[in-house]
């Protein structure tokens, strides 16, 4: 073997990565075409990278597939539990909400949380479907007589609810957004 294929086959691996000065990249592709041992190391060289690269991607998308199944179920189980916290607060807060008494102070931090909760289950959707429930759980509590007010009470009290559960809706998204993966 000449020293000027010892040279060469000491710089395809720079040349294959594209690393080599233009100068150099022409004397190695003369000799790559002049040179039909060096011409195979290197085709033997781009074979074993494009098989390393596959046996990588395979493997990532296997390692990975466990991990993805087991977020997914719980993410699942979150949603679930933030759905059933929210439908508890959302009644605590409706108990809460007695006669004269309307105890706003319990629910100025209930309502929030609940908000979050929704936030967490619904995603974005929870503006729509937290003041959807809220009034659900008024009219039943109203219908099974656990509120003596009235039906104007009510409402104006389930609007109050409503802008607590919407400022724990919007805290929640700001920190989604604020901590989100880029």
């Amino acid at each position: 073997m000449k020293t000027e294929c010892c040279v060469i086959r000491d710089l395809l691996p720079l040349y294959a990565e594209d690393l080599v000065s233009a100068e150099t990249a022409d004397v190695i592709r003369l000799h790559l075409h002049e040179c039909p041992d060096c011409d195979k190391e290197y085709l033997y060289m781009q074979d074993m990278e494009k098989r390393r690269a596959e046996l990588v991607q395979k493997t990532d998308d296997n390692d990975i597939k466990p991990f993805k199944k087991m977020m997914k179920k719980a993410n699942r189980t979150l949603s679930a539990m933030c759905f059933a916290l929210t439908v508890m607060l959302l009644f605590l807060g409706v108990v809460k909400s007695d006669g004269a008494n309307a105890m706003l102070m319990y629910n100025a931090v209930i309502m929030p949380v609940c908000g979050v909760c929704g936030y967490v289950a619904f995603r974005m959707k929870a503006v729509i479907v937290l003041p959807l429930l809220l009034l659900l759980t008024d009219g039943l509590a109203y219908a099974f007589d656990v509120l003596p007010e009235t039906v104007n009470m009510i409402l104006w009290l389930s609007g109050i609810y409503c802008i607590f559960i919407l400022a724990g809706i919007l805290i929640a998204a700001l920190f989604h957004y604020a901590l989100r993966k880029e």
